[in-house]
């Protein structure tokens, strides 16, 4: 028999519940619209509390009851009883419950995953007005079924969700303690490093009472060492970090586990693309790849962060990539797994090498393409270079960087990338064709004049420029010579840069060599050379349907319009840039 009508079996909340207002409101319609709604989201996110304020915010809309039922210890084949006990029912449970409100709220399914999405899939058959929340780091899958994900807290500065959440456990474990000037930025800080995953922020929290903030943010890089004091009440997948993503870890498959372990090279985001050039390898079939990953997501290990160049962009929270770096390190695959890493960059920038050559006739809409890509990876190219540092095998990093020299003078990590060139072209490695090494010094003396050091780029392009010259490397050649006129201020050597770039076939060189020669023309005051210089660089763009570069032009014969007193048609020009 039911228990009485009454019935509630929802804990008191045993602390202050911080934040999550619009999402409660959200999902009290969804509720009201679905019949079974589950709360996803990554361990530690607050799942469990999230949906007891949700029951007991609408337990009265379920007069006949509101009944929480615990699966995390539950094995396979117990959870029809462990129900049937949490409701008070010792006869057929969808009979019993037959047309009574009731509201059954499944806590922690993943272990019973697929028993719970049978028995949901029976009771809501059998009884019409049953509604189910339940909370899984994965969906039931199921007809029917609305999945919520659950976020991080909101990580927006003093008033955001997490600062909130820290500020009021840790004024729990220590009653002086406040937020001040001078350590809210540091909360914040710390807040972001955890994700904003509430148990990680609690368990931070916790520590106030024996370390100030400012030692928290700083040995945050143990996080699994220093976030180990939870309460002893607590269940023990929730009483330490690490605890809390092993709990995770321990029910995913062979192939799953893999896959997360190897994807933790990854220092921010990659494409699908790239996990099948770094994931695949022994144990994991290049094809088996996007299943496992769309399995990881499923189970709120992996994210799916939006899109870049028209690709799906997945990443890890930080606290996962943690304990999956430690994973990969136990299996003897990191430096396998990490060489696999720098091969893929290398072997994605020597596709945009090829998209730019003359043969390739690339329209520039793919080329744009490869650009915003490498805009989203900028992180990968420096955690690939790191890597060849640290094995010694600077061809491959060397090759990546001069392959998407372009793009790293287009972005805004220029300067962050000099240090790591000067140490890879110290490497001693006789394996690094000659040619190679007069482009990547020819590089270095790009990203020397981008921080402003003409005389130090103007070594470093002459130097590169004899390698490319001995090694009979035109390209490299065209390229020096383009650099060293605008280190020196000399417009000589753009003669030899225009006639090879010809020579080459090669428009996108010879653009910017005009587009060099043009603004020197400008600067000069020679205004009728820098028109005819512009005026190159914006047919070539046109044939090439280069908007950036036809963008270039315009504003360029604009300048020049504006310089001899036309301001008509220095205002067409403006415009027909934009």
């Amino acid at each position: 028999m039911l228990r009485t009508a009454d019935f509630c079996n929802l804990p008191a909340e045993p602390n202050l519940f911080v934040g999550r207002e619009s999402d409660l409101d959200e999902l009290v319609h969804l509720s009201r619209v679905s019949r079974v709604v589950t709360l996803c989201g990554a361990g530690g996110i607050g799942k469990t509390r999230l949906a007891l304020r949700l029951a007991a915010r609408i337990a009265a809309e379920h007069p006949d009851g509101v009944c929480l039922v615990e699966l995390a210890d539950l094995e396979k084949g117990e959870l029809e009883e462990r129900v049937a006990a949490a409701l008070g029912i010792a006869d057929d449970l969808p009979e019993t419950i037959g047309t009574r409100r009731v509201l059954l709220v499944l806590d922690n399914c993943e272990p019973v995953i697929a028993d719970c999405a049978e028995l949901c899939r029976d009771l809501l058959g059998a009884c019409p007005r049953l509604t189910v929340l339940a909370t899984s780091r994965e969906p039931l899958r199921m007809p029917g079924e609305t999945v919520w994900r659950v976020p991080p807290l909101s990580l927006d500065g003093e008033d955001s969700e997490a600062v909130r959440l820290f500020t009021a456990r840790a004024a729990a474990a220590r009653p002086d303690f406040e937020l001040t000037g001078e350590t809210l930025p540091l909360v914040v800080e710390l807040c972001q490093a955890l994700d904003g995953l509430p148990l990680a922020i609690e368990l931070a929290a916790a520590m106030v009472r024996v370390l100030s903030v400012r030692q928290l943010a700083e040995r945050l890089d143990d996080r699994f060492r220093l976030l180990a004091g939870g309460a002893r009440t607590a269940h023990a997948r929730h009483r330490t970090l690490r605890a809390a993503v092993d709990w995770s870890y321990r029910l995913l498959s062979p192939q799953e586990r893999l896959l997360l372990r190897r994807a933790a090279t990854f220092r921010s985001c990659w494409t699908l693309d790239l996990a099948e050039g770094v994931c695949a390898g022994p144990g994991l079939p290049e094809e088996d790849v996007l299943l496992r990953l769309c399995d990881l997501v499923d189970k709120s290990l992996v994210v799916l962060d939006g899109e870049v160049a028209g690709q799906a962009r997945y990443r890890l929270l930080e606290t996962v990539r943690e304990y999956a770096l430690e994973r990969l390190a136990e299996s003897g695959e990191e430096v396998a797994t990490r060489h696999a890493h720098l091969a893929a960059l290398a072997r994605l920038a020597a596709q945009f090498k090829g998209v730019l050559a003359p043969e390739s006739h690339t329209s520039w809409p793919v080329v744009e393409r490869f650009v915003n890509l490498f805009d989203g990876l900028k992180a990968e190219v420096g955690a690939a270079c790191d890597w060849a540092l640290a094995s010694g095998t600077p061809r491959a990093a060397l090759e990546l960087l001069t392959d998407v020299r372009y793009l790293l003078m287009a972005s805004g990590r220029r300067l962050d990338l000099a240090e790591r060139l000067d140490r890879l072209l110290a490497l001693d490695a006789p394996e690094v064709p000659e040619g190679l090494r007069g482009q990547a010094m020819i590089l270095r003396g790009e990203l020397a004049l981008a921080a402003g050091d003409a005389e130090l780029a103007t070594r470093c392009v002459q130097i590169g420029l004899a390698l490319c010259v001995d090694a009979g490397d035109a390209y490299g050649e065209a390229v020096g010579l383009i650099m060293l006129a605008q280190a020196t201020g000399d417009q000589e050597p753009l003669a030899g840069a225009l006639e090879t770039a010809r020579r080459l076939g090669d428009p996108i060189l010879e653009t910017i060599a005009q587009g060099t020669r043009a603004d020197f023309g400008l600067r000069a005051g020679r205004l009728h050379e820098g028109r005819r210089a512009f005026e190159e660089v914006l047919a070539l763009s046109e044939r090439l349907d280069n908007h950036l570069g036809q963008s270039y032009g315009h504003v360029g014969l604009a300048q020049v319009a504006r310089r001899a007193g036309d301001p008509a048609g220095a205002r067409l020009h403006y415009e027909a840039g934009l």
